[in-house]
């Protein structure tokens, strides 16, 4: 058991050592190997044999030439798969953006601000009712939202139940005075109209205040906001409720570049969402710039109202100049770098001195030439 033992570790090594041989020298050399190994152990023959079988074997019982080595190409640094681009000359162009700006529009915020000196009108207002949302149309003297005072609503009915009671006793006293021209009931007859009087007085502030909490809008327009406090009808902050936007959706933009535009053109006005055409209605020239007037088209609505839009009004452009596409120049510590190729396919980079970025492009001064050939980062 023990001879066996020790024939299986000695076969074992012997086929690790093969191999690793024949992967690192070849199989020349594995047999040289294998045939010292004879020598040294002649009752391992047999064993030996049988190693080179099973390597045969596992390596399809075939030799490799060099012909079937793979070769490693000659050019190591050789780029392949980049894009790249060339240094081109001629005339840059790019149209200038100025954002636009509406031009009879303005911003209303409804909210309740309390006119009692009673404090406690604040503390028990209620929300009673929303009539709008965002983006809804509302006609001057539509009811937006009511609020209700719980305080105030007591203090209306005390008053008018005092106005009636008074009234009540004035038309007996009339009555009987009206019966029996004797009876005098003057004093008690003005009594009730004091009384009517006073009443009437207070209900008048108290509608006056009540009225307050029904908000209605001042003007046309379109509901842009509307607080979390109103929605939720928990009313935190009474003083800003509503916004409604009014005015045309005539748009306007000023500008000092030289315009492009002529009236009657139809311009793309744009933002991060949407796109509408805009007619230039009006060119207005002075010392101090150009101030165009558009206005929406085809908007399928009345009156279109969209902040952050955006026009193409003029165009700056760079006569016979040297350039290369942005994503070939790259920026370290405020210094500029191409990328190119040299003769044996490696990357070197070269310094340039540019001369600004107009749409999308590179201004070179010097470092480059027309016709090089540089690669895309």
């Amino acid at each position: 058991m023990l001879l066996e033992q020790k024939r299986y570790k000695f076969e074992t090594s012997i086929c690790d050592n093969l191999f690793i041989l024949k992967k690192t020298m070849g199989f020349f050399y594995a047999l040289i190997y294998v045939s010292e190994l004879i020598d040294m152990k002649n009752k391992g023959f047999c064993s030996a044999v049988l190693i080179i079988v099973l390597i045969f074997s596992l390596t399809g019982c075939s030799l490799e030439t060099e012909r079937d080595l793979v070769r490693v190409p000659e050019n190591t640094y050789q780029e392949t798969g980049r894009a790249m681009s060339y240094v081109q000359r001629g005339d840059v162009a790019i149209g200038i953006e100025e954002e636009l700006q509406l031009k009879n529009y303005k911003e209303t915020k409804y909210g309740f601000v309390a006119t009692r000196m009673d404090a406690s009108l604040d503390e028990d207002l209620v929300f009673d009712q929303l009539y709008v949302n965002v983006g809804d149309t509302v006609k001057k003297g539509e009811l937006l939202l009511k609020l209700r005072s719980e305080h105030l609503d007591n203090d209306i009915e005390k008053y008018t139940e005092q106005k009636e009671k008074a009234q009540i006793r004035l038309n007996h006293l009339r009555n009987r005075s009206a019966i029996d021209e004797n009876e005098d009931n003057s004093y008690e007859i003005n009594n009730c109209l004091d009384e009517i009087q006073v009443a009437e007085g207070y209900l008048q502030e108290l509608e006056e205040e009540r009225a307050a909490l029904s908000i209605y809008a001042k003007e046309d327009g379109e509901v842009i906001y509307v607080s979390d406090s109103a929605l939720s009808g928990l009313l935190t902050n009474t003083k800003h409720l509503v916004t409604i936007g009014s005015g045309d959706d005539t748009y306007y933009v000023e500008t000092k570049n030289t315009v492009t535009l002529k009236e009657g053109d139809l311009a793309s006005v744009t933002n991060a969402v949407v796109k509408y055409d805009a007619r230039v209605e009006k060119i207005e020239r002075s010392s101090d710039g150009t101030s165009i007037t558009f206005k929406l088209v085809n908007t399928g609505q009345d009156r279109t109202i969209v902040r952050g839009l955006k026009a193409v009004v003029a165009e700056e452009v760079r006569k016979d100049v040297l350039y290369v596409t942005e994503r070939c120049i790259k920026e370290k510590d405020g210094r500029y770098f191409a990328f190119m190729l040299d003769e044996h396919g490696a990357r070197i980079a070269k310094e340039v001195h540019t001369d600004g970025v107009l749409g999308g492009y590179v201004i070179i001064k010097d470092g480059l030439n027309e016709g090089d050939e540089v690669i895309q980062n």
